[in-house]
């Protein structure tokens, strides 16, 4: 927090938006927020992206991996595909179960599967019921 409110507090004097975490332009590296300020760097179809709280360039290479899992529409943040799930896509979309981590394939929130599993259910009826293979449904219990 140290670092998001003043960069936040620039980026609202700077971009003229008070929503800036959910700007397409505002990224992240998992430690630093980050600016898109649109120079074009011939490596990267990013562009350039500075650290926020000292304006300087990152290795947009490392950061475009990173920020695969988010997608965006008209200028937002639409979605963010949660990597710690292996084996199943899971999301996390404002509209779709309230934010919360969903199945993108079923749309069953990853709570509800849990919850099931955790209360002694056999991993395999949880599956037929939420139509997920077996193995889907232990990796969301290993990533929980």
């Amino acid at each position: 927090m140290q670092r998001i409110r003043p960069a936040l507090q620039e980026l609202s004097v700077e971009m003229g938006i008070a929503a800036a975490l959910a700007s397409e332009r505002l990224k992240t590296d998992g430690s630093e927020l980050l600016y898109h300020y649109g120079v074009e760097n011939p490596d990267s179809p990013m562009g350039q992206l500075v650290v926020i709280r000292n304006r300087q360039a990152v290795f947009v290479e490392v950061v475009e991996q990173y920020l695969q899992t988010i997608t965006y529409e008209q200028g937002w943040v639409r979605s963010i595909a949660l990597p710690q799930y292996r084996g199943v896509e899971v999301t996390v979309t404002p509209d779709i179960n309230w934010g919360q981590p969903t199945v993108a394939q079923t749309g069953v929130r990853v709570a509800d599967i849990l919850s099931r599993v955790q209360a002694g259910e056999d991993v395999g009826s949880v599956a037929r019921d939420f139509d997920l293979t077996k193995l889907a449904v232990q990796n969301l219990v290993k990533a929980a």
